[in-house]
């Protein structure tokens, strides 16, 4: 799953949209939405957690995190640029 757009409130919200592709299909665009906690303000690491699954996030700057899905059988690496 590629994320394109992904907003964190203040409010613990996550919301965005999903592309998700694979041999032979593609789903563009498709809503998101969750919530997110800090795991760690010390180190920078957020829990999202959707319908579908969840996600451990890293922190990296101001403009950007990484994130690994944590229930995928076969796990993505997300990296998420402002």
């Amino acid at each position: 799953m590629l994320f394109n757009q992904v907003t964190l409130d203040n409010s613990g919200d996550v919301t965005g949209s999903s592309t998700t592709a694979g041999p032979g299909y593609l789903s563009p665009d498709q809503p998101i939405s969750g919530t997110y906690s800090w795991a760690s303000a010390e180190y920078g690491t957020v829990l999202v957690t959707n319908t579908t699954g969840n996600a451990s996030c890293v922190v990296v700057s101001s403009t950007e995190f990484v994130c690994i899905d944590n229930t995928a059988s076969k796990p993505n690496v997300a990296i998420f640029n402002k």
